[in-house]
């Protein structure tokens, strides 16, 4: 009998809903995680335009050539960078805030630091604006996408970890339009004058959505008793 009942050649049934990739889709109108994704993308767009125009915007407003704009660049893009591993790194965990306090935190310095660059004028101040504008993002991404995931059960939150990463994808479709044909059309500031808009506008739609302040809410007490010692 041993013999003719093992190996197991029965296939395991399925135990939960099986998602396919369609159907993920329907979680960017799903209004519990609607309002982060939004955040995403507007926070995305800010970050690709700046990206895209960075090199451009360091030559035309220090007047050097395209070897040195590549140069300047770099190291303004490092700077950005290294503000961005050490918010995450460093501030979140030392802050322990909740997602809608980072998303709101990170859109306000974002804010400033688009108008900074906007009005910069010498390597100093680009540089200076890359890296607060770097602490902002990474401060307000991962708030977005914490929220979002707290927002579903545990069973939806692969789906919608990978609608939170599409958001990556937008923001930089719409960036060659936001960024480089408005640079091109209307001047090398003003991207950053629309970046601007852009964070304030997705920091107040943060600040008002009912839902993300729900969720926000219903993440402090774990965040709290994550963090007690007792």
């Amino acid at each position: 009998a041993v013999w003719f009942m093992l190996p197991e050649r029965t296939p395991p049934q399925q135990t939960g809903a099986r998602s396919s990739a369609f159907s993920s889709f329907g979680y960017a109108l799903d209004p519990r995680v609607s309002p982060f994704l939004i955040f995403g993308v507007g926070v995305w767009i800010v970050q690709a335009v700046t990206l895209q125009t960075i090199n451009f915007y360091v030559m035309d407003t220090l007047e050097v050539d395209g070897v040195q704009a590549t140069q300047l660049a770099g190291a303004v893009l490092m700077g950005g960078a290294l503000a961005m591993l050490i918010s995450q790194l460093v501030l979140i965990p030392r802050i322990k805030a909740s997602p809608r306090t980072l998303m709101l935190l990170g859109a306000g310095i974002a804010f400033f630091a688009n108008i900074f660059l906007a009005l910069a004028g010498s390597f100093g101040e680009i540089f200076f604006a890359f890296v607060v504008s770097g602490l902002g993002i990474g401060l307000s991404r991962p708030g977005m996408a914490g929220g979002a995931s707290i927002a579903v059960s545990p069973s939806e939150q692969g789906a919608v970890a990978g609608m939170v990463n599409s958001t990556a994808g937008v923001g930089f479709l719409s960036a060659p339009f936001i960024g480089l044909l408005v640079y091109q059309t209307f001047g090398p500031s003003v991207p950053f004058w629309i970046n601007a808009g852009v964070i304030a506008g997705v920091g107040v739609y943060a600040w008002f959505s009912p839902r993300i302040k729900s969720v926000s809410a219903a993440a402090t007490p774990e965040i709290e008793d994550a963090h007690d010692p007792h």
